[in-house]
C-alpha cells in the first residue's frame, strides 16, 4: 500500500471495532466529516461541451502546454536557478538540524580532540603544538556556532517559538519546490526521532493539504487517461478537491449507476518532475560525499536510489488499485475490515476511481467521543491488523499516519 492510504475506524461495542481501508487522502470539512460539499452535474462543466474534434485537439493541446512548461524548470538557466533554490533549503535546513543538535556534535568533537592529543603526545613534541592549534580553531568554531544558535534558534525562552516559525518556512519551501520535495517532506514529517516537534508537526500537513493544481488540468488529465468524456464516466463532481497531496489530487464524485467514489488524478508531467529533481539531489549528494564527515551515517546515493525506485512504484495508481484489492481479499473474512472498492472501467496508471467512505479524522478525539469511539478500542484493532499483515499476509500497509486515519460511526453507510 502507498503513502496515501487511509483507514477508518469505528467502535461498535465494548468488544468490536470496524476498521475501514482506503486508498486516498480524505481531510475533514468543518463539520468534522469529510465529503459534505454539493457535487454539480457533469455535463454542466465546460470540458464536458468540447465534443468537437477541433475542440478535442485544443484540449490536447492544452494538457500538452501545461506539462511541457514543467519540464522546462530543469533545462537552461532555469534549471541552474533550480539547482541553487534547492542547495539553499537542504543548506539552510541542515544548519538548523545541526544548531539544534549542538551539544551533542560539541561533545563529540571534544572527545575526538582528547583522543588526538593522547596520539600526539605518543608521537613528538611539534604534534602536541599542531593539537593546541587545532584546539584553538576548535574554540574559534564553538564561539561561531554559538552565536549562529542565537541568531537561528534563539534563547531558551523563544526558542520553540523560532523553530515554529523555521517549520513553516520549511513547509512553505518544500511545497514552492513541488511534488519530489512534498514528498520527501511526507516522510521527514513522520521522524520524530530526528526532527524536532514543531517541524514533525508543520511537516505532518504535507500528508493531505497541499495546494491543488488547476481543475482543467485535473479534467483533461481524466479525459485523455480515460478516453471519454468526463460526463460520460462521472455523473456528478466536486469541484474543489477534497484533498491535495504530493503526487495527485482527490475529487469526490458519483457514477451515473449512483455509486459515490473518489477520483485521484495524478500532478501533471510528474515523471519530468521527478527525473529532474531526482538529477539535481544526485548532484547535491555528490558534492556532499566529498565532506566526509556528512556522509558519517548516511548513503545519501543509496537512499536516493531507494527514493526513484518506491516514489515510481507510488505513481502507478494502476498497481495502488491491485495492491487495494490484494489487500481486500486479505481481508475478506473479517466483517470489522472494509477494503473499498476499484472501479477499473475509470483506472489508469494517471487516475485512480474507487468507493468513497465517509468518516471523522482520528486524530479528532472529542469529536470521535461523541460518536461512541474510544480511541484504546482503536488502537486494539490496529494492532491486531497490523498482527495479521505482518506475521501471515506478509503485505501491510506502510504509512499508518494520523493523515491516514479516519472513524466513521455510520458502518452501513461505508459497506
Amino acid at each position: 500500500m502507498d503513502s496515501e492510504d487511509v483507514i477508518w475506524m469505528k467502535q461498535v461495542n465494548e468488544e468490536q471495532a470496524i476498521a475501514v481501508i482506503e486508498k486516498v487522502p480524505m481531510p475533514l470539512d468543518r463539520n468534522g466529516g469529510n465529503g459534505s460539499r454539493p457535487m454539480i452535474a457533469t455535463d454542466k462543466l465546460p470540458i464536458a461541451k468540447y465534443v468537437t474534434n477541433d475542440q478535442r485537439i485544443a484540449e490536447e493541446k492544452f494538457l500538452a502546454k501545461k506539462e511541457a512548461e514543467v519540464e522546462r524548470r530543469y533545462t537552461g538557466i532555469r534549471g541552474w536557478f533550480r539547482i541553487v533554490h534547492v542547495s539553499a533549503v537542504i543548506g539552510k535546513l541542515a544548519l538548523y538540524l545541526y544548531l539544534d543538535q549542538y551539544e551533542m556534535h560539541r561533545k563529540g568533537q571534544l572527545r575526538h580532540a582528547r583522543e588526538r592529543m593522547k596520539t600526539a603526545e605518543r608521537l613528538t613534541r611539534a604534534a602536541v603544538y599542531g593539537e593546541k592549534l587545532y584546539g584553538i580553531r576548535l574554540w574559534f568554531f564553538h564561539k561561531i556556532m554559538l552565536l549562529l544558535r542565537r541568531i537561528f534558534l534563539g534563547g531558551e525562552l523563544n526558542r520553540e517559538a523560532n523553530q515554529e516559525k523555521q517549520a513553516v518556512w520549511l513547509k512553505e519551501k518544500l511545497i514552492e519546490l513541488g511534488p519530489t520535495f512534498i514528498k520527501i517532506g511526507q516522510s521527514m514529517g513522520t521522524r520524530a526521532d530526528l526532527l524536532p516537534l514543531p517541524f514533525v508537526i508543520a511537516l505532518g500537513e504535507l500528508q493531505d493539504n497541499v495546494p491543488p493544481f488547476d481543475n482543467e488540468i485535473a479534467f483533461a488529465r481524466i479525459e485523455k487517461e480515460l478516453g471519454r468524456k468526463i460526463n460520460d464516466v462521472y455523473k456528478e463532481f466536486e469541484l474543489k478537491p477534497v484533498a491535495a497531496a504530493s503526487l495527485g489530487q482527490v475529487y469526490r464524485a458519483r457514477l451515473h449507476t449512483g455509486e459515490e467514489v473518489a477520483v485521484k488524478v495524478q500532478r501533471p508531467n510528474l515523471e519530468a518532475t521527478i527525473k529532474g529533481d531526482l538529477e539535481i539531489l544526485r548532484k547535491v549528494a555528490d558534492f556532499a560525499e566529498r565532506f566526509p564527515q556528512l556522509n558519517e551515517n548516511a548513503d545519501w546515493s543509496g537512499m536516493l536510489r531507494e527514493f526513484n525506485e518506491t516514489i515510481h512504484e507510488e505513481m502507478d495508481y494502476a498497481a495502488e488499485g491491485q495492491n487495494a484489492e490484494r489487500f481486500r481479499a486479505s481481508f475478506s473474512n473479517w466483517q470489522n475490515v472494509h477494503v473499498p472498492r476499484i472501479y477499473w472501467n475509470a483506472t489508469t496508471s494517471k487516475v485512480l476511481t474507487m468507493e468513497y467512505i465517509h468518516g471523522t479524522k482520528v486524530t479528532d478525539l472529542e469529536r470521535l467521543r461523541t460518536q461512541g469511539i474510544a480511541p484504546e478500542k482503536v488502537n486494539r484493532l490496529l494492532i491486531r491488523t497490523y498482527l495479521k499483515q505482518l506475521l501471515e499476509d506478509g503485505f501491510f500497509h506502510a504509512d499508518p499516519h494520523p493523515g491516514n486515519l479516519l472513524g466513521s460511526d455510520t458502518f452501513s453507510r461505508c459497506r
